[in-house]
């Protein structure tokens, strides 16, 4: 195999493979698929717990307030059920690494 040859093998395969990526993505971005999460918080930290959770690029799409406890030791709580796309990797099959948060 002369080099001009090889050379040609090698575009060639890094275009297939290029093509084969493309279509993938695509695909995964066409389907709309979702991750779900609920979490439970107090009535005095509401406010700060959702921007902490919104963050993070979670959107609420429920809450309902209950009392959490009985009687005098009930408090105020809210059972919140969250939405966010996944990622493009994880629509490919590939697992995300959380980061530390400093």
């Amino acid at each position: 195999m002369t080099d001009k040859q090889g050379t040609t093998l090698i575009s060639l395969l890094s275009m297939l493979i290029l093509i084969v990526l493309v279509q993938a993505g695509a695909r995964a971005l066409s389907e709309q698929t979702w991750e779900y999460k609920i979490v439970g918080f107090k009535d005095l930290s509401l406010t700060s717990d959702l921007s902490a959770v919104g963050d993070q690029g979670w959107e609420m799409v429920s809450a309902r307030r209950a009392l959490v406890g009985e009687g005098k030791t009930s408090e105020g709580a809210y059972e919140c059920i969250f939405k966010r796309r996944k990622s493009l990797f994880t629509n490919l099959g590939f697992r995300e690494i959380p980061v530390a948060q400093p």
